[in-house]
């Protein structure tokens, strides 16, 4: 899976995923407390940012300005991941886009020592780290990877491999065929610590129709089919 920075044009404006007439207000109160305190960027600064991040990748939550949510709050398994970490347990937010939810947890007082993440798309990284202002502080803590790649292959996650205890996945696996997924599931799991009360968890899209379903949000990021699973 691919993407690549391009020029924008009046129609990228007019996709779906793209809201239109967004303002500061847009944002979730959550995600401005975050940008206040943690990043101390000016208010006039933080919309260009979305235009950047579209550039980047059409995603919806880029479009949409919906990645600046916290899913460590508002999903099934938050009780378990936020009890872990406060017991000092590692965490791996895979797919992490611009990183927001390693800098909630930073934040709020997790040490840096137990937080990872990684995506396959570097620009969006260095998006995160101009955003939030911290490259230097999380320069080793967020990374560029694929996770359909060997681990062998890929020096941070081969350092990570075995040492994460909590690992969120969410909101990508379903842009995968089956045997991509079969692949990624591989990676997680070797980079999972095999003990007990590890845990991989995440939302997907799903359908009662499984099958490979042609997107249109899907091709601007040069994927042509997702696995929709039950």
């Amino acid at each position: 899976m691919t993407s690549s920075l391009r020029d924008e044009t009046d129609s990228d404006k007019a996709d779906e995923y793209y809201a239109n007439n967004v303002t500061l207000e847009t944002l979730p109160a959550e995600g401005q407390q975050l940008l206040q305190d943690y990043s101390d960027i000016a208010p006039q600064d933080i919309l260009p940012h979305r235009e950047k991040g579209w550039a980047i990748a059409h995603f919806a939550c880029i479009g949409q300005i919906r990645c600046h949510d916290r899913r460590l709050t508002s999903v099934p398994y938050s009780p378990a991941f936020l009890s872990q970490l406060g017991a000092g347990a590692n965490f791996l937010d895979v797919g992490c886009g611009i990183g927001q939810e390693l800098r909630y947890l930073a934040k709020e007082g997790v040490p840096l020592a137990q937080l990872h993440a990684f995506d396959l798309e570097k620009d969006l990284i260095d998006l995160g780290f101009e955003l939030f202002r911290d490259g230097e502080r999380m320069g080793s803590r967020i990374v560029q990877a694929d996770m359909l790649a060997s681990l062998a292959t890929q020096p941070h996650l081969r350092a990570w491999a075995g040492s994460m205890d909590l690992i969120q996945a969410s909101q990508m696996l379903h842009v995968f065929d089956y045997d991509d997924m079969f692949r990624a599931a591989v990676t997680l799991v070797g980079l999972s610590r095999p003990c007990p009360g590890t845990l991989i968890a995440g939302t997907q899209i799903g359908s009662r129709n499984p099958g490979s379903y042609f997107t249109r949000c899907h091709t601007l990021i040069n994927v042509t089919s997702c696995m929709y699973c039950p």
